[in-house]
Order: structure tokens, then sequence, then C-alpha cells
């Protein structure tokens, strides 16, 4: 992942290897980012192709919104998943921490509506209806899952606040970049209420 397309630098100096995340651990998140960034990518493919008349469809214009949504809160995590490099924080990416458990749901979240909108492409295609691609309970009980584990993640963020200025300038960029992530996956989940007209 290139530095410059980060919203903000990142830290120059680095801490010493004792003070980074195992190489396993680090590689796990690597992991998550880059198959979400492979998701994403189709999406934008699979919405892009789509013929006509499906590609004039208030259907598609909706699926094209939800690609949209998804590319945009893709940017948050890759934004808070490049702190998993800035030393004395990196040790709030360990496998069994809040922040783990919340990308990971996150990340797998994610892969499911890009999975599902593709269907509804698919569906597009073939002049099939496509009401009820996200039920209005299924949104409410994802967001309201996501909201309880990020509440679990503010805690342990907060108790994690570092001493010294410079890791305190990170860490509340991490933080910063953590309510982005929330602010862009509640935006999703809203825009996921909103059903596409029968096409």
């Amino acid at each position: 992942m290139a530095n410059a397309s980060l919203p903000f630098p990142l830290l120059t100096r680095r801490s010493p290897p004792t003070q980074r995340l195992p190489a396993e651990e680090a590689r796990f998140f690597h992991d998550l980012v880059e198959d979400l960034d492979v998701s994403v990518e189709w999406l934008r493919q699979v919405v892009d192709g789509a013929p006509e008349p499906a590609a004039s469809s208030s259907a598609l214009a909706h699926a094209r919104a939800w690609a949209g949504a998804l590319r945009d809160l893709h940017g948050t995590i890759r934004a808070l998943h490049a702190h998993v490099d800035d030393g004395p924080l990196s040790r709030l990416f360990t496998l069994d921490g809040p922040l783990a458990a919340f990308l990971s749901c996150l990340c797998a979240w994610c892969d499911e509506i890009s999975t599902d909108v593709e269907r509804l492409v698919a569906k597009l295609r073939h002049r099939e209806p496509v009401l009820g691609i996200f039920p209005y309970d299924a949104v409410n009980e994802s967001l309201a899952d996501l909201e309880h584990l990020s509440e679990a993640l503010r805690r342990g963020l907060a108790d994690a606040h570092p001493a010294t200025d410079e890791a305190c300038a990170a860490w509340r960029t991490l933080c910063d970049d953590f309510e982005q992530v929330l602010w862009a996956t509640e935006s999703l989940h809203v825009s996921l209420a909103s059903e596409p007209a029968a096409s």
C-alpha cells in the first residue's frame, strides 16, 4: 500500500522490533485489507459493466450508491489499518484484542455486502425482481452488532492512551481514523436501508 494514498503521513520514526506487532499478526490485518481491496474493486467492475436496460434502472442506481458507500468505508478501513506499523500503537492490533474483533467482523460484513450487491446486478441482467435484497431488520441487527463491538474498542483505545507527546499525537490520529470508520459504517447501513424499486 502506497503511503501517498493515505490521508496523513506515516510516522517517520520507527520503534524497535520488540515494540512492533509480530509478523504473523501484522500479516492477518494486511490480508484482511488486501482481500477487501479485491472485493471492492471486483464489485466496481461488476456494477460498471452492467448492460442496458439494467444500466439505466433505478435499482442499479442504488447498487452504484451502495458500491460507492462501500468504497468510502474501505478507504477508512485502510487508513485505520495503516497504524499497524505505528510502533507502540501496534500492540492494539493483537489478535485477541477488540480492534481485531471489530475489523474482522467489519471486513467479513463488507464482503457479504459486496456479494449481495453482485447478486442484485445479476438479477438485473436477467430482469428478475430485486426487492428485499437487504431486509430492514437485518440491516438494523448488523449495525447494532458492529456498534456493540465498537464500544468495546472505544474502551480499549481509552485504556491505551500513551504517555509521550509523540505517541499521543499518533494515538489521536488512530482514534480519529476509527471514528471515520464508524461514520462510514453507519452511512453504508443507512444507504442499505433504502431498497430499490422493482425493475
